[in-house]
């Protein structure tokens, strides 16, 4: 994804567009990653983990919060 630094409006994104964890690999950490817009303002952006070929707490842990810029 090409982000232009003087965009009007921040763009919010993961470093990478794809993450892979395979069994037993421990912990996975993910990069968010903020361009763009008036750095100056306080973004919050909410999270949580979704099944999909992994479930929650038998395969991962559940999570969910807020990250803030």
């Amino acid at each position: 994804t090409e982000v232009i630094e003087n965009e009007p409006v921040s763009k919010i994104y993961f470093e990478q567009a794809t993450y892979q964890c395979l069994e037993n690999c421990g912990t996975v950490a993910l990069t968010i990653m903020r361009r763009g817009g008036d750095l100056t303002n306080t973004v919050f952006v909410d999270f949580r983990t979704e099944d999909g070929t992994a479930n929650a707490g038998s395969d991962y842990e559940f999570t969910e919060g807020t990250v803030v810029f």
